[in-house]
């Protein structure tokens, strides 16, 4: 019975034992047709991974959230954006070569989960 008694807090703790969700970060894709997912919620503080995954480099920029503002994301490399201050939106230009894209995403309250990142 011993054996038995031990081993469950084991468990929860080899489990991380029931604590807040963990939330990784945001990830966007940066491509040759637009930056992808759009329109989704991070909380505060949150992290926004961009990925190039096009063949020639991207930039991030914005006007109202000055956290996304990158130098040139060279092909397969990753740009990461810690976003605080929420609520707020975030709004961002991608630019690739002569193309320019879009996007958007929202930075939850603090104590707001996001919608699944």
């Amino acid at each position: 019975m011993r054996i038995a008694i031990l081993l469950v807090p084991l468990a929860l703790v080899a489990c991380g034992g029931g604590g807040g969700g963990g939330g990784g970060a945001a990830v966007v894709s940066l491509s040759t047709t637009a930056p992808t997912p759009n329109g989704f919620t991070i909380p505060t503080p949150g992290e926004v991974d961009f990925v190039n995954r096009d063949t020639v480099a991207h930039q991030i920029t914005s006007t109202d959230c000055t956290e996304l503002s990158s130098g040139s994301i060279a092909p397969g490399a990753t740009f990461v954006a810690h976003v605080s201050g929420g609520p707020k939106a975030c709004t961002f230009t991608d630019t690739a070569g002569s193309k320019t894209f879009s996007g958007n995403f929202n930075v939850a309250a603090p104590g707001t989960p996001g919608n699944g990142y």
